[in-house]
């Protein structure tokens, strides 16, 4: 976002400079390596707080957002877990 704001158009030039295979290789193993992350997950809560944060980016267009938001939400569960483990 930042570089649209400094570039403005001539960052969109500089992208229509690459071929779309490129930019579609780049993206392939940028997902595959974000996809890897999902390998070292042991549990169902886990899967949950990964789901959630990228509902929440993808919705609210932020990563940020979405990993705010998937912070509050395994704090919540560890919260809970533990609230268990005292009763």
């Amino acid at each position: 976002m930042n570089g649209g704001l400094v570039l403005g158009t001539s960052l969109a030039h500089i992208l229509k400079m690459f071929p779309v295979w490129i930019l579609g290789v780049l993206l392939l193993f940028a997902g595959i390596e974000l996809a890897m992350c999902a390998r070292d997950m042991n549990s169902k809560e886990d899967s949950f707080v990964a789901l959630i944060c990228t509902a929440v980016s993808l919705v609210g267009s932020s990563a940020a957002l979405g990993f705010l938001v998937g912070m509050i939400v395994y704090g919540m569960l560890k919260l809970r877990n533990w609230n268990k483990a005292m009763f």
